[in-house]
């Protein structure tokens, strides 16, 4: 899936939802450097799009001067790898959090066909643990989530 069916899944969204005014180019950057990560693909063109989105029960985390404080993808991701109970590694990045701590992430360490696949990180999980693998990309994570919540 592409940034594209991003889009075409947001425009036809019937369900509540609050779309964030995206952010720069130059936001994105500084927020990899902060970070010590790269953001590729869908979800790099989602957040200069979007931002950050409320979408359904779905809340993304994200960048941009109009972003809820709670959904800040930085200051999550800073918080997640130095005090969560089991902290995330620092090649990942979260994007969601399903409501009970655990995260859907990016892993910043791969690029394949110039996206970062999502894994699924368990908060309760062993300290050892390894983050499951969800989706090729972002794009194709967001849009199975966001079809499944109209169903």
């Amino acid at each position: 899936m592409k940034f594209t069916d991003i889009e075409r899944v947001i425009v036809n969204f019937q369900g509540d939802k609050t779309l964030g005014s995206g952010t720069s180019e130059d936001v994105v950057r500084l927020a990899e450097t902060q970070l010590s990560s790269n953001i590729a693909g869908s979800y790099r063109q989602f957040l200069k799009r979007y931002g950050w989105v409320d979408i359904g029960a779905n809340e993304i985390y994200g960048l941009g001067d109009d972003i809820p404080a709670y959904l800040e993808l930085t200051s999550n991701t800073f918080w997640e790898r130095n005090e969560a109970f089991r902290r995330l590694p620092a090649h990942m990045v979260p994007v969601y959090n399903d409501g009970f701590g655990n995260l859907y992430v990016l892993d910043t360490d791969q690029i394949i066909d110039g996206e970062n696949p999502i894994y699924f990180w368990d908060h309760e999980g062993l300290p050892d643990q390894s983050a499951e693998y969800v989706a090729d990309s972002f794009a194709a994570w967001l849009c199975n989530e966001l079809m499944a919540n109209e169903e």
